[in-house]
Parts: structure tokens; C-alpha cells; sequence
């Protein structure tokens, strides 16, 4: 019994230092939702593209813009993202360097 309370107490400490150590930060979601959104940039209707661009504000800038409007809550082994785009609340779960969508915006 001793044995098998030692081997979880170990197990647990590893786990949760691993979990502290990969705890994602607000930097981690800029870049996550940079790429995410340059994968999606070719789903962009081309005039929308284009006016983007002509006012200055390509895809990634977008993403930039969309990290200042994100609340980070750290819970110290994970964390959660809220994105508040005016009428559209998007929440991620950042754990262990990935992001989990919570909720996703009104379709």
C-alpha cells in the first residue's frame, strides 16, 4: 500500500511539473492564432483579402489585433483565452502548448 502512495505521489508530482512547465502564455496564443488564421486566409472571400490589404491590415496583422483583445486567465497548470469580438465570444483551454476550442463563436 505504501508503495503504490509513493508511486502515485511521484506520478502526480511529474505530471503536474510538466503540466506547470507547458502552460501556454499569452505569446503562445498570439502565435497559435496567427497560424491558425493564415491557414484559414485562402477561406477568405479574394475582395475581402484585398481590402485588408489596402487598408493596411493583412491576416496576420488581424491576429496581432485579436491577441490585444484577449483575456488570459492562468490557472497555473492551464490556462483559458477569452476573445471578445464585438456580437462573438470564442473561448480556447491552453494546456500543455495546445489549445482546446471551449466555445466558438455564433454561426
Amino acid at each position: 500500500m505504501k508503495k503504490f502512495l509513493l508511486m502515485f505521489l511521484v506520478v502526480s508530482t511529474i505530471v503536474l511539473g510538466l503540466l506547470y512547465a507547458t502552460n501556454p502564455n499569452k505569446k503562445d496564443f498570439q502565435q497559435f492564432i496567427e497560424r491558425t488564421m493564415e491557414a484559414h486566409a485562402d477561406d477568405l472571400p479574394d475582395d475581402l483579402n484585398e481590402l485588408l490589404e489596402q487598408a493596411g491590415m493583412p491576416v496576420n496583422g488581424l491576429a496581432s489585433m485579436a491577441s490585444m483583445l484577449t483575456k488570459r486567465d492562468d490557472f497555473i497548470f492551464f490556462s483559458t483565452y477569452e476573445l471578445n469580438i464585438p456580437g462573438n465570444r470564442i473561448r480556447f483551454l491552453g494546456i500543455g502548448k495546445q489549445f482546446i476550442p471551449l466555445e466558438l463563436p455564433n454561426q
